[in-house]
């Protein structure tokens, strides 16, 4: 049947069978005992020989009926799940995908993760379906099973990274969206430990909510640019604070006083930004990482660590947008400290 199709000729034919039998016949049984099949023969030599230029015209007298047979059988959809892989936006596979998720395999899909991600339609449809499973997650261990799925899917490329945080980041903005929220940071997290903080965390203005002002895009920006900054892992925490800390904070200093100044102007603006999780972490082992008493000289490290305490109070006392009672940054920043 492949032989006979001009449109499929990529595929091994007639021929090409024949010689695969003659092969099986002749091949030696494998460390496990056991002699090759047909199928697995024809499957490396599909692997080796697809060329997804050769299917173009392929639809033309409508969807070929072999594919069929393929999907129906097990191992003929691991077969284009491994081609999937290898050959992104192919129209035969992704036609190929679309028809199994309508066959009911979806689960089975979503389990080969990111290497389908290619695909866009796929990837969008997965993403939503684990989505929707975090909104009645009722444990951690689920939790972190759905976010666990979610960050190998994405991770991979950076389309599919912004593609997901604008959904989660959403979201998270939602009544009830707090489970989103965390599915965010922790998907952030998995990014930032395959590809650097420096390039995760420059992506962040790209997720500011729609309605945000001037001020507030200009805080978001400024809040990138410190993680970007001082974006390698810290060798302590707040509780072994670490000298580190104190450079990473003094490379940023500028920037940090312009956080300060900018609450100081706008008394309303929300502090979600500053309760970012690196963010917090890099103010607490700084502040612990710089002994010297208050009171000394403007731009010292004391007058620095002063401002890292002001923020870090902002973070933990001011007007988020789901809090419930909403007062002026400097009563909550002066009751924090």
């Amino acid at each position: 049947r492949t032989a006979s199709n001009s449109s499929t000729s990529s595929f091994p034919g007639a021929a090409t069978l024949g010689a695969a039998r003659g092969a099986a016949a002749a091949t030696t049984p494998g460390s496990d005992g056991q002699v090759p099949d047909e199928f697995s023969l024809l499957q490396e030599l599909a692997k080796e020989r697809f060329d997804p230029t050769k299917f173009l015209g392929a639809f033309r007298r409508g969807p070929p009926e072999w594919l069929n047979t393929l999907i129906n059988d097990r191992r003929g959809r691991q077969l284009i799940y491994d081609l999937s892989a290898t050959h992104r936006n192919s129209l035969l596979l992704n036609y190929a995908i679309q028809k199994i998720l309508k066959e009911g395999h979806e689960s089975e899909v979503s389990m080969v993760g990111g290497s389908l991600a290619s695909y866009f339609e796929v990837y969008h449809r997965l993403l939503a379906t684990r989505l929707q499973a975090a909104t009645t997650a009722t444990t951690t261990q689920e939790l972190q099973q759905i976010s666990a799925a979610v960050a190998g899917s994405c991770v991979g490329s950076q389309h599919t990274y912004v593609h997901a945080q604008q959904l989660l980041t959403n979201a998270a903005s939602w009544d009830g969206g707090r489970a989103f929220k965390r599915l965010s940071q922790e998907v952030e997290a998995t990014a930032v430990a395959k590809h650097g903080g420096a390039k995760v965390y420059q992506l962040q203005p790209l997720f500011a909510p729609v309605t945000a002002g001037e001020a507030e895009l200009q805080m978001i920006r400024t809040v990138s640019d410190i993680l970007s900054s001082s974006s390698a892992g810290l060798p302590g925490s707040a509780a072994t604070p670490h000298p580190a800390a104190a450079a990473q904070l003094a490379a940023v200093s500028d920037q940090l006083r312009q956080l300060q100044q900018c609450y100081k102007q706008q008394e309303m603006l929300t502090v979600q930004h500053l309760r970012h999780p690196r963010f917090m972490e890099l103010l607490l082992a700084g502040i612990f990482s710089m002994s010297k008493p208050l009171g000394t000289p403007p731009n010292s490290k004391a007058d620095l660590r002063a401002v890292c305490i002001q923020l870090l109070a902002l973070a933990v006392a001011g007007r988020g947008p789901q809090d419930q009672e909403q007062q002026p940054h400097a009563a909550a920043a002066a009751a924090a400290a």
